[in-house]
């Protein structure tokens, strides 16, 4: 589906699109030269066979609940709102920042780390990543665990590589 919907779909449609990043079942591009795209793949008459627009806010002009739960749709991450800066250090670790509100709200950030707790990557940022992008050096994060053998709980702190 994915290899479909990048072909035969997304860059039939799209010629001078480039293909920036990709994880597991997301991809990204830059498309320029294209006054408004979400219009353009919202008018597309093959749209439903391969976008989900259900995730849109309600009120916005472009949302459709034709393919909500529907298996194998592609939705936007970002529900609509432009991605201004997107950052690919390796495979499950990337971070974007998207538009405020009305787009005149301070930037919001998303960061994906895997491997990493969430308390551990909540201390990263957006420029984490573009230091790291444009001087590359190694970085370690402190990820806390709680377990347990035996009913006896204890803590484990291991230094990751970030």
């Amino acid at each position: 589906m994915l290899y479909r919907f990048h072909y035969d779909f997304f860059m039939n449609r799209f010629p001078n699109a480039r293909l920036i990043f990709t994880d597991t079942d997301s991809l990204y591009y830059v498309v320029e030269g294209v006054d408004d795209l979400e219009k353009r793949l919202f008018e597309d008459k093959e749209r439903d066979k391969y976008l989900d627009f259900s995730d849109y806010p309600v009120g916005h002009p472009y949302r459709d609940q034709t393919n909500k739960m529907v298996i194998g749709k592609f939705k936007c991450e970002t529900k609509g709102t432009p991605i201004v800066e997107i950052v690919g250090l390796r495979p499950k670790m990337y971070s974007y920042t998207i538009m405020g509100e009305g787009g005149q709200a301070p930037l919001k950030e998303k960061i994906r780390i895997k491997g990493i707790s969430r308390a551990a990557a909540r201390t990263l940022r957006h420029q984490n990543y573009l230091d790291q992008l444009r001087e590359a050096k190694e970085n370690y994060l402190t990820n806390r665990r709680i377990g347990s053998i035996l009913h006896e709980i204890y803590t484990i702190e291991v230094l990751n590589n970030a």
